[in-house]
Parts: structure tokens; C-alpha cells; sequence
């Protein structure tokens, strides 16, 4: 989903110890409606992606990747969940690995995502409580890029709710926190690293703090569209503060009171919010739709074409302060005895020049399908 992640040391969701049953809770189950659910199951997936950046008026940059990645269900664990709350529940560890080579070298990806089945209201929802990932990607010159982040859920994800329904949606969880490391690794073993924290609300709002090439930031953004911004240390620290738009002789604009070396100036940027005037409310929103049963898109692994069901997961997110929109659709197709066969994502992400200007500075596109091409399940 959407990019917020962060840190895999201090605050990688703990494994407790073995798992237990807890009343309404699955167990290690062979299927949970059409998901294979053993511990042992492999499922095999092609991954195809292109991603699109256009900077200013500069010349589009296209990247595609292609690689193989295989996922595992592990032995049940008992995580701390929800965060910093003290409990713990039973999860099962869906592990996926990939590596791939590129002109500057090996690349490699490792993510594990902590799922379960609970029971309850005459329904199974299949939930997602968070994931960390580990990312290691090849640089020119020698140089790695190590990223480690974890995402929590504060409420879990709804990957699915059983009966599956033709029709029926519903609004998923947007708080989570999640937290980052970046180590930039040259050939003689120098690092840089970027730390950050993030925690955003169910109305979208957010805090994020931490290093960005060794100079530290913090952005605070309200659920109204106003908020904060710093950087730099605290004895040269430059500040931005996002006030409500308001109108003017030129059309409504965004005031932004900045602050640097004890002098203050106000910068009138023209309103680039979506529709015009205010931001919208909930500056986030995210939610899956069950669109009953289509075919699984061509090329998409060894099921293209066979009927499966099509889960929509819709996200929409308007960020004032750090001056982007995000709009992402992606498709889980669905078969029974197999799970999920195909995943389909697709999302733009604009970013505005939210301190000055208004105007657009980026565009990035993203389109990427995975098709399972090989299972092995009890």
C-alpha cells in the first residue's frame, strides 16, 4: 500500500514465543474458504512492473523490473498487537523472498506479513496485521541501498470477508505506524542513514520525524489540510507552517508563513488541492469492494483466464504539507482450493510544489501484475 514505511530494529513486531489457539481464531487449517492455509504451502509468482517519473518538463524516466518470488506460510507466532498496547495475537507468518540482477549488481527482497483468520458476527474476516520488509538494491559505483521497514496496523487489514459476496465493500483501517532505516553502503563501508518515524490517523493526519541525508526533519499535518514543517538543526532549523486556504484577487491560495535566521515571510501559493479551495475530508481514504466472479487478466500467471473472484482494494490520499495526491487501485483475483492467483496494482502519485508555486513538479505512474505460476499446498 501506499508509502509510509520505516525501521525493522527496535520496533520489528515481536515474536513472543509459539502459538496458541485463541477462541475464534483459526488454527492451522488446511483451507479457510478458497484459502489454502497450511503451514508448509509455497505459492510461486512472476512479477512484472512499470514505474514512470517525470520531473518538471524533463523527459519521462521508465523503469521495469521482472523477477520470480516465492511465498511461504511459517508456523504460526504470537506477535505484540496491537502496538505498545501490551497484547499479543496469533498470527501466521506468510514469508516472500525475491532476487533479481541488474547492470550494477544483485538485488534482493524479503517481506513477511502476519495474517490470520477470525471468526466472529457470522462472518471470517482474513486479516493483515502488519509486515516488514528488508530490502537490499544494487547501486552504480559500488554503493548498496539497505532499507528496513514495518508497518503496524492499528486496526488489522481486511484482506477478505467470508462468505466472499458479490457486491458487498467495506472501509478499511488507515492508522498504522510504520518506521524506516536507509543505509546508503559504499564500497569502503561509509553509511548514511536516514531514521524516520510515522504514525497516521484514521482521518489522515500524521506525524513524521527523522533524518533525511543526515539533516533532521519533522512534519506534522492535521486532518483540516494545515500543519507543520522543519528542517535542519535546531540552531539554523527552517520552518514552514500550512495555514486553511483563503480567498484573494487572484483566486484562492494557501498561506505558508516561513521561517528561517529569525525573520518571517508569508508565500501566497495558489490552492492545488483537488477540486479547489479546501482539502478534502478524510485527507485519506482506502476500502475494498468484491466485484464478484471475471477472468483473471491475460498473462497473468498459469490461471490468465480462468474464472476467479476480484477483490478491489480503492485508496485515495491528499498529503498538504509534503504536496502530493496518491490514487492506487489494485485487483486481488481469487480461486478456490488456490487463494490469491493474480494481483494487479496500479497508482499515480502527483506531487505539487506545496511552499512557492502550486504547480506540478513530478508525476509518477505505476503499473505492476503478478500471476502465480507454481503452488504446492496440503
Amino acid at each position: 500500500m501506499p508509502s509510509i514505511p520505516r525501521n525493522a530494529h527496535s520496533l520489528t513486531l515481536a515474536i513472543l514465543c509459539a502459538a496458541t489457539a485463541h477462541p475464534g481464531v483459526a488454527t492451522a487449517e488446511t483451507l479457510v474458504g478458497p484459502y489454502p492455509f497450511a503451514v508448509g504451502d509455497k505459492f510461486v509468482f512472476d512479477h512484472t512492473s512499470t514505474d514512470t517519473v517525470q520531473s518538471g518538463s524533463g523527459e519521462p524516466v521508465v523503469t521495469t523490473q521482472t523477477y520470480t518470488e516465492t511465498t511461504t506460510i511459517l508456523a504460526a507466532v504470537k506477535i505484540a498487537y496491537p502496538p505498545s498496547s501490551g497484547g499479543t495475537v496469533t498470527a501466521y507468518p506468510f514469508q516472500t523472498v525475491a532476487s533479481w540482477s541488474t547492470a550494477d549488481g544483485k538485488n534482493s527482497v524479503k517481506t513477511i506479513e502476519y495474517r490470520n483468520f477470525v471468526a466472529g458476527g457470522g462472518t471470517t474476516n482474513y486479516l493483515d496485521y502488519g509486515f516488514n520488509t528488508v530490502t537490499d538494491l544494487a547501486q552504480p559505483d559500488g554503493v548498496t541501498l539497505h532499507k528496513s521497514e514495518v508497518h503496524y496496523y492499528g486496526t488489522p487489514l481486511i484482506l477478505d470477508e467470508l462468505p466472499q459476496t458479490s457486491g458487498a465493500s467495506w472501509v478499511e483501517p488507515i492508522v498504522r505506524t510504520v518506521v524506516t532505516d536507509n543505509y546508503y553502503i559504499t564500497g569502503t563501508g561509509d553509511s548514511n542513514v536516514l531514521d524516520s518515524k510515522e504514525i497516521t490517523s484514521a482521518d489522515g493526519s500524521y506525524s513524521e520525524s527523522g533524518m533525511d541525508t543526515d539533516v533532521p526533519f519533522a512534519i506534522v499535518q492535521k486532518s483540516n489540510g494545515t500543519g507543520t514543517e522543519t528542517r535542519g538543526p535546531s540552531n539554523s532549523q527552517e520552518e514552514w507552517s500550512f495555514a486553511l486556504p483563503k480567498s484573494s484577487a487572484d483566486g484562492d491560495v494557501i498561506p505558508v508563513t516561513v521561517t528561517f535566521d529569525g525573520k518571517t515571510g508569508v508565500n501566497e501559493v495558489p490552492d492545488w488541492f483537488p477540486g479547489g479551495h479546501a482539502a478534502p475530508n478524510p485527507l485519506t481514504t482506502q476500502a475494498m469492494t468484491d466485484k464478484g466472479n471475471v477472468a483473471v487478466p491475460a498473462g497473468c500467471g498459469k490461471y490468465a483466464g480462468k474464472t476467479a473472484r476480484l477483490l478491489v482494494l480503492t485508496y485515495g490520499q491528499v498529503a498538504p504539507v509534503s504536496g502530493y495526491t496518491w490514487n492506487e487501485s489494485d485487483g486481488f483475483y481469487v480461486i478456490s482450493k488456490v487463494g490469491r492467483v493474480c494481483l494487479t496494482v496500479a497508482y499515480t502519485r502527483i506531487g505539487y510544489d506545496s511552499k512557492v508555486t502550486g504547480k506540478v513538479v513530478s508525476t509518477e505512474t505505476y503499473s505492476s501484475q503478478e500471476g502465480m505460476i507454481k503452488e504446492t499446498v496440503k
